[in-house]
């Protein structure tokens, strides 16, 4: 049914973490929760284990809440592949059964969902995103040749970036190798007013667990709720949102199609095309060569164990005169250095720095694979890029603060003071 390059194991993998989201959730994040207030049995601790499952069964319904989202996307995800006829097909029973980090990812997915496609979020994403959109214009203004411009955007993830660019008239390469986030980001850029009306509003007439948004367009998602420490109020847990702000479709008047071109998962429209390929395995060949106007990289240039590999490929794949725009930390190491390094902070920012690293494998013990990164400065990797013969145009030392799944009312406020540069390769003589 599928082509080679689709790693079928990874993709029903991804299917069944998304279908099993509620039950993942109970047995990770609740379960533990509750045979700890089971132990509290002296009379004066009666009060804490009454407040411990007051917050567990609120936790517990509204992760159901999130999880109807998770079979959202299954269930769409099933009918793009135009298997979804097939209810019987059980990946876990083929042996296609999700493993711990699949169902963190899609846990960190869940929560990405807010961060790249609510309104609230867009102060998150704005200081990197709105960089890379000025960069893209004044390259357009100064080139001598009109029109689209052909650009990749590597480690999408769900696909904002990507998706603005296209909006803006250029042609649009997105790759992201997480299965379970090209699954999200098909749900959401097949997202129409008529979805919303006649499916969700529907279902949401017999499912409690569906929560609309007050115009009935949205799903209400909760980001947090699977976050239990730095809360200034227990109620700050379970904040919702309504995803997604706009309507894709209506944006670039298209609904997606399923897409094997690229030999891989992928997902096609007119001037954005979103598929699997890996960064460094998939563009070395001669089609690649000098094909890209611009090479755009947000929170992505720190999934490298080594650099100089994504260096090469950016020269390889750039026409002469092209630039290569990048936005983000350099967060080598996220077991040590990261959010959720040393156990400090929440498991959810832990998932988040580590869903961001998988880079299309599953994640292994600290010291086999993060560990063995080549961690360089910001001013090393500059140096680099001009011996590899890159002319810098810009280093902006003034870029602002930017988080990544950020709650703006925790207590632990984690930020990232983002390097933001561009570099050229010289046009031809």
């Amino acid at each position: 049914m599928f082509p080679d390059g689709v790693d079928t194991d990874r993709l029903y993998k991804a299917f069944d973490a998304f279908r099993r989201y509620n039950e993942a959730a109970e047995n990770d994040i609740l379960l533990p929760r509750r045979q700890l207030a089971s132990t509290l049995t002296r009379p004066e601790e009666d009060r804490l284990r009454e407040m411990m499952n007051q917050r567990l069964n609120a936790c517990e319904n509204l992760l159901q809440v999130n999880g109807k989202i998770a079979w959202l996307i299954h269930e769409q995800g099933r009918s793009w592949l135009q298997w979804g006829v097939d209810t019987t097909f059980d990946p876990a029973s083929q042996g296609h059964l999700a493993t711990e980090e699949d169902h963190a990812i899609v846990r960190s997915t869940i929560r990405q969902i807010w961060r790249d496609w609510s309104k609230e979020s867009e102060s998150e994403r704005y200081p990197c995103h709105q960089a890379v959109m000025e960069d893209v214009q004044n390259y357009s203004q100064r080139t001598p040749t009109e029109g689209a411009k052909r650009i990749l955007v590597p480690g999408a993830g769900l696909c904002r970036l990507p998706f603005n660019l296209a909006a803006a008239g250029h042609d649009v390469e997105a790759n992201e190798v997480s299965y379970h986030q090209l699954l999200a980001t098909n749900f959401i850029l097949s997202y129409t007013r008529e979805y919303a009306k006649h499916h969700i509003r529907n279902l949401a007439k017999s499912d409690s667990q569906i929560h609309l948004s007050r115009n009935g367009n949205q799903i209400e998602v909760y980001p947090w709720v699977t976050q239990f420490s730095n809360h200034v109020k227990t109620d700050d847990q379970f904040r919702h949102y309504s995803i997604p702000d706009l309507c894709p479709v209506d944006v670039l008047h298209e609904v997606p199609s399923f897409d094997f071109s690229s030999g891989t998962l992928g997902i096609k429209m007119a001037n954005l095309q979103i598929n699997g390929r890996d960064f460094t395995k998939d563009f070395q060949g001669p089609e690649h060569s000098s094909a890209f106007d611009i090479l755009a990289t947000v929170f992505f240039l720190d999934t490298a164990t080594n650099v100089l590999d994504y260096m090469r490929t950016a020269w390889h794949i750039l026409k002469p005169g092209g630039q290569w725009i990048n936005v983000g930390p350099l967060l080598w190491n996220c077991y040590e250095n990261g959010p959720g390094g040393r156990r400090e902070g929440d498991v959810d920012d832990d998932e988040n720095a580590r869903a961001r690293q998988v880079n299309g494998q599953q994640a292994v013990a600290p010291g086999k694979q993060w560990d063995m990164k080549i961690e360089l400065s910001n001013q090393e990797i500059l140096a680099l890029l001009e011996q590899i013969g890159f002319t810098l145009i810009r280093n902006n030392e003034d870029m602002k603060q930017a988080g990544y799944v950020r709650d703006t009312t925790s207590m632990l406020q984690n930020v990232y003071q983002c390097a933001h540069w561009v570099v050229e390769k010289p046009a031809e003589d």
